[in-house]
């Protein structure tokens, strides 16, 4: 007889592959080909791709079109929910992006996240990254979310643990950033957990 699994935790519908979140101060929506200017110039900077493995260096207007066309299809295929960061005062203004990529098989995800660098420690990725896990546990119902952050990302891990993220783990050379081993520093935070933090 064939086994049948239960998998809890709501139905993902193109709908949450396509919703806006809003902050007091950002407005999360997905990536289009008109951002790609200004994506291009925000990952210009070093810094910005140093201690992210997703993100390219160096990118110029082409790479970011490629870039964007690469998260549509992504999203419409379901397998990654993507955000970009836009300023309400200024919904032109792209200042970084977030994304969730779902586990539907065991109702997690993981979250990713970045900055450009004009927009550091003003409490942004913070306030992105709270919303994004909200709609992750409430309005997806995932049971956990994870995340990594290369050992030397002070500020990300930092900002996780802020976040209620417990560490889980410590994995020396795990992966290879610009011909470089990189130690990493893996998380987690239950939906259980997320619920006392927020009463």
């Amino acid at each position: 007889m064939r086994a049948l699994f239960f998998c809890p935790g709501a139905l993902m519908t193109t709908n949450h592959f396509n919703e806006i979140l809003y902050t007091p101060r950002l407005i999360l929506r997905k990536f289009g080909i008109s951002d790609a200017p200004e994506l291009s110039r925000l990952l210009k900077d070093k810094e910005v791709a140093a201690t992210t493995l997703m993100l390219p260096y160096p990118i110029d207007l082409e790479k970011s079109k490629e870039m964007i066309r690469n998260y549509i299809e992504e999203q419409e295929l379901k397998k990654v929910m993507r955000w970009t960061l836009t300023l309400k005062k200024n919904e032109q203004q792209i200042i970084g992006g977030i994304r969730l990529v779902p586990n539907q098989k065991f109702n997690s995800a993981e979250i990713g996240f970045w900055l450009g660098k004009n927009f550091w420690r003003k409490g942004y990725a913070f306030e992105a990254a709270m919303r994004v896990i909200e709609f992750g546990f409430n309005e997806l119902e995932f049971n956990r979310l994870e995340a990594h952050a290369m050992a030397e990302n002070k500020p990300s891990i930092m900002l996780l643990e802020k976040l209620g993220y417990q560490k889980e783990g410590y994995h020396p050379d795990l992966v290879i950033k610009w011909g470089a081993y990189k130690d990493v520093v893996t998380f987690g935070l239950l939906r259980k957990n997320y619920l006392k933090l927020s009463n």
